[in-house]
């Protein structure tokens, strides 16, 4: 592959795509979500850390900022497999509202590899605003948990 094409390739998959929201599968989706993919309207973060409440449990925080006009909602799906966005195996938050910056994953088992996105609602439907990955936390045992005969 050329260089030019090689540029034209990575420019169409920096651009939005349009997303299904039926129970078909969602087939145009970037390919790599190793270091996160983003329409330059958003901005993507991860807090993924073990519980101070809850025992061998992560907490996980999702942020983002989206500045496209017109977005009416917005949506955060997650999935732990790397083809679960076009085979439709993924977890959804639902619709969120517009101003919405954030969603607490509270699901997220040790030493996984997790994927999600940002979905906004425009006049167009639903449209790609950014993707990326993280890893549920592996926590230590907490001395609460061991029980002694």
């Amino acid at each position: 592959m050329s260089v030019t094409a090689l540029g034209i390739v990575l420019l169409a998959a920096a651009l939005p795509v349009d997303v299904k929201t039926s129970a078909e599968p969602v087939l145009a989706q970037p390919v790599s979500y190793e270091k996160g993919v983003l329409t330059p309207d958003a901005q993507l973060t991860v807090d993924a850390r073990c519980s101070r409440t809850r025992v061998r449990a992560a907490d996980v925080t999702l942020q983002w900022t989206v500045t496209r006009a017109g977005t009416t909602a917005l949506r955060v799906d997650l999935t732990d497999l790397s083809d679960g966005f076009a085979t439709g195996k993924y977890v959804t938050s639902g619709v969120l509202e517009a101003g919405e910056t954030k969603f607490e994953f509270a699901d997220a088992l040790p030493g996984i590899n997790y994927y999600w996105r940002v979905l906004a609602k425009t006049a167009q439907g639903w449209t790609f605003v950014g993707s990326g990955r993280f890893d549920g936390p592996i926590c230590p045992k907490d001395e609460d948990e061991e029980v002694e005969p």
